[in-house]
């Protein structure tokens, strides 16, 4: 049987009731976004769901309960959109990615925190520049490859675009929280898991785009070896090598998860780079020219 649509009064107060619980249990933030549309659902009386799935229930609440935790929350949730990473010698900075994007010229480094006497030390050393370049525009090209797809698929009302938008809404949120997570140096483990979760959706997303089926996606479960075997049936649209070859690195997120696994900072720092690369990588095709196209005037390819 249908529910009835709610009204926003009575989401907002299920919502607010959801996270209030939550929070009374100690439960941070960016754990409990996960448990409050399910609770919020049980407080509605809305039927529930078994497990934690990426896809809507068809009555749309989930959709609206959780735009409603990311509204009380705001930038705390994720960060703030805009923000990517790159890192100094193992230590991760934000780099802001201006809305004005392909306007303009814009000056790698400006975007960056690096302080000024970092800047002199990366301008001075060939390597170090280099890397930090291709981080950089790993952060440009993934943000906007990304926001670009999300724009395109809300043009389009097919139920594949459609469950497309809603794993890749929820795969950016994540890729931000990862971000944000490993500059900050908060919980290594928490930003492990959020960065696993932006490149799982945002895989599934993609593949989901491609005519991918809710069975089919969900039978790919976390695991990065099957993720490959099915981006490896159309690796013709992105640099297949790479991203397998990141997907083969990927922590196991079911023992990162219970605490089997425990990721140092420096394993969450290199991981979410990784998944910012990886995302870039397989969201090219939706830039007009990637960041790094023709830079200076000359070409320049990834020495690594």
């Amino acid at each position: 049987m249908a529910s009835k649509k709610l009204g926003r009064s009575e989401l907002v107060r299920a919502i607010d009731q959801a996270d209030k619980e939550l929070a009374q249990k100690g439960i941070p933030l960016r754990r409990r976004q996960w448990d409050a549309t399910q609770r919020a659902r049980e407080i509605l009386h809305l039927p529930q769901k078994i497990g934690i799935a990426p896809f809507s229930f068809s009555d749309g609440h989930d959709k609206d309960l959780s735009s409603l935790f990311e509204e009380l929350y705001g930038d705390a949730l994720n960060g703030g959109f805009g923000h990517g990473i790159v890192e100094f010698r193992g230590v991760p900075y934000f780099v802001h990615v201006p809305v004005i994007y392909g306007s303009v010229r814009i000056e790698p480094f400006e975007q960056t925190e690096f302080t000024p006497f970092q800047k002199a030390i990366l301008f001075s050393d060939t390597e170090l520049y280099e890397r930090a370049l291709f981080q950089i525009a790993d952060a440009f090209d993934a943000l906007m490859g990304l926001s670009n797809f999300l724009t395109k698929l809300g043009h389009d009302k097919s139920k594949n675009s459609e469950d497309a938008h809603r794993l890749l809404s929820e795969g950016r949120r994540n890729l931000l929280a990862s971000g944000t997570l490993a500059v900050r140096g908060e919980d290594p483990r928490e930003c492990v898991l959020s960065g696993f979760v932006s490149l799982e959706l945002s895989i599934k997303a993609y593949l989901a785009h491609r005519g991918k089926s809710e069975k089919e996606l969900r039978a790919l479960g976390h695991s990065p070896r099957k993720f490959a075997t099915c981006l490896g049936e159309i690796k013709n649209q992105f640099d297949f090598d790479l991203v397998s070859k990141i997907l083969d690195t990927c922590p196991d997120f079911i023992k990162t998860r219970y605490g089997e696994q425990i990721p140092s900072h420096e394993d969450a720092v290199n991981f979410a780079l990784n998944v910012q690369l990886l995302l870039a990588e397989l969201f090219k095709e939706n830039l007009g020219k990637r960041f790094l196209d023709d830079y200076d005037g000359q070409k320049i390819r990834r020495p690594f």
